[in-house]
């Protein structure tokens, strides 16, 4: 009896029925070569499918009957081909594609009115269809609410320590759906600063119309636009902003500041346990692992543990260090789920870091202090 009942525990018909309650379906690392039958079975219910690092090939067309998915990630696979029955997935914000055999992307990605962040690198693409160019860049609901009674038509971009030329954007409210999009001049702004596939963009409503624009790179780390300026034009600082908020004691504004957006991953007892409890994911898993610059930057491979700040309280979590091919790799260990369970953290919520203190090496770190900032998934902020 005990065997049959742990057999039925994680039958198919335990994993749909669990997966359609979460509306999530994490199946990395899980050597799969197909979809699974029961991820298409979870139908109106899914939200968001990860099925990174396994050896995928074809994708279904029936995953087009998943209208009302959010986030796909299908990094790290042998996929070579999207189904044109993509274009069916209208609420789809972030697609990510990393990493796999793909040649050719079918002109149904430009049915995609909600697509948000469109990820393909290291693929064998030659040439993107020309639908992509009619994605627009769509402003976050909640945001573009708050903005709703100024009645913006024009808005004015700058990028946090690039200077401070405006860029001007023109921002479009379309009629039908009712959604706001930053249209004419943003090409030229992404071209002028170099933004890349991969990046992540915090904007920051500075009233007057105009929106602050903080880069992080592929690594997730802050982008040092002042550097660059600097290498450009030796000794010239007059147009820079060489006061800005967050270099601090902590070093250049690259290595002072790195970003992470938790996923549901790495799951250990304790979280399987909350899960339990309260019916909500708890983010981060059992480690968050830092960015290699930062790391670097900050001497993490001599240190014990660092404090994080947030909220005006204070989290001690110690560091955990590994070993890899292209070097030593730190991660946030011990209290780190403590500390997202004491704020409430989930997944899609996204965390920013920055120095506030330095901290001494021969101490292991002990007042090597973050403050953490957290934008919730629907664009609350906590900090």
């Amino acid at each position: 009896m005990g065997c049959c009942s742990s057999r039925s525990s994680d039958s198919p018909a335990s994993r749909v029925t669990r997966w359609r309650s979460t509306g999530i379906v994490a199946l990395r690392d899980a050597r799969l070569k197909v979809v699974p039958n029961e991820v298409l079975q979870v139908g109106n219910s899914l939200r968001i499918l990860d099925l990174t690092n396994n050896k995928i090939v074809d994708i279904p067309q029936e995953i087009g009957r998943l209208v009302n998915m959010q986030r796909l990630v299908l990094a790290g696979n042998l996929v070579e081909n999207i189904p044109a029955n993509i274009g069916y997935l209208r609420n789809l914000k972030i697609l990510t594609l990393d990493r796999n055999r793909i040649s050719v992307l079918p002109e149904e990605l430009g049915s995609l009115s909600n697509l948000q962040q469109l990820s393909i690198s290291q693929n064998s693409l030659s040439c993107l269809p020309k639908s992509v160019g009619d994605l627009r860049n769509k402003l976050p609901d909640k945001f573009a609410r708050e903005l709703g009674d100024r009645e913006l038509r024009d808005a004015k971009l700058r990028v946090a320590g690039a200077g401070r030329r405006l860029w001007d954007v023109k921002v479009v409210a379309d009629d039908g759906d009712g959604d706001v999009y930053l249209g004419r001049g943003w090409q030229q702004f992404a071209r002028a600063h170099d933004l890349r596939d991969g990046h992540f963009l915090v904007f920051r409503y500075d009233g007057a119309t105009v929106f602050t624009v903080t880069v992080f790179d592929s690594t997730m780390c802050r982008r040092d636009y002042r550097r660059q300026q600097d290498a450009a034009v030796s000794g010239s600082s007059s147009d820079s902003d060489a006061t800005e908020e967050g270099v601090g004691d902590g070093g250049d504004v690259a290595t002072s500041q790195f970003a992470v957006t938790l996923r549901q991953c790495n799951l250990g007892e304790k979280q399987a346990q909350y899960l339990l409890i309260t019916n909500r994911p708890v983010a981060g898993g059992v480690v968050q692992n830092v960015p290699v610059g930062f790391q670097e930057a900050h001497g993490y491979a001599k240190r014990e543990k660092v404090v994080l700040r947030m909220c005006g309280k204070l989290w001690t979590v110690r560091l955990k260090h590994s070993r890899r091919e292209r070097g030593q790799r730190t991660a946030l260990r011990y209290g780190w789920h403590k500390f997202c369970v004491d704020n409430g953290l989930g997944v899609g919520d996204t965390c920013f870091f920055r120095v506030l203190r330095e901290g001494d090496f021969r101490r292991g770190g002990e007042d090597h202090i973050l403050k953490v900032a957290v934008r919730k998934a629907d664009g609350t902020p906590l900090e």
